[in-house]
């Protein structure tokens, strides 16, 4: 089993050469398991973008950065391509696994329990300096595979919710947005909302948001939620 790395600069859109990232020999076991750890100096390893290697300090490195990995299978009788890869990107430090604390939702103005999203986590992810990934969830409903994006403004907090990736949305015919239209939002209020709340001492930023969708000829479907940073 080969495994081959690309990495490609988030500020360029350049990418490096192909690297061979590890090779593991695999038994006639019907399963066989790997479990690896490697650091910054293996991932750079051989890696050169528009001619020169990556940084000594991966600091340096713009966030939203990463590497793709695929991997290839090997026999006496030739190679072939596998599917699936595996990504490792350069995060935000304010990316990483949240906790909902706190949350609401009301359907068509009907407040509705959502079981499982009070207290669940959520993994977010950066996109750029500014720009987060909020995966595998709408809300209190699972959406696996699939994610919204927000950006925030660190001059002054504000948080921008939610933008689509490709158009693609949860459900409904379009994305509630308090900037856009804050009429929309008749249950769950805009006011105090869609901020981040840095806290620096502790680690445990937090991050307001009011979204939801609309769906014509039903209503409006609100979410509110305050994520806070566990790790």
């Amino acid at each position: 089993l080969n495994i081959y790395s690309v990495y490609t600069d988030a500020i360029t859109g350049k990418t490096s050469n192909e690297v061979l990232f590890k090779s593991y020999n695999v038994g006639n076991d019907a399963k066989t398991e790997f479990s690896e750890t490697f650091n910054y100096a293996d991932l750079k390893n051989g890696i050169t973008v528009d001619g020169g290697g990556l940084p000594a300090n991966d600091i340096e490195l713009p966030v939203g950065s990463g590497w793709k990995m695929r991997f290839e299978g090997e026999t006496a009788q030739g190679k072939v391509s596998l599917k699936g890869n595996v990504n490792v990107a350069v995060l935000s430090r304010f990316a990483g696994l949240y906790r909902v604390i706190e949350s609401s939702y009301f359907r068509i103005g009907v407040a509705t329990d959502l079981p499982g999203w009070q207290g669940g986590t959520r993994f977010i992810g950066s996109v750029d300096e500014n720009t987060f990934s909020y995966n595998d969830f709408w809300g209190g409903f699972a959406w696996t595979g699939s994610a919204f994006r927000f950006k925030i403004d660190f001059a002054t907090n504000k948080i921008q919710v939610p933008i689509l990736v490709d158009g693609a949305i949860f459900s409904g015919n379009r994305a509630l947005d308090c900037a856009v239209e804050p009429q929309t939002f008749t249950s769950v209020s805009c006011d105090g909302s869609n901020l981040f709340i840095k806290d620096d001492v502790t680690g445990k930023h937090q991050i307001k948001l009011s979204y939801g969708y609309f769906t014509d000829g039903s209503g409006s479907r609100e979410f509110f939620e305050v994520l806070e940073k566990i790790n």
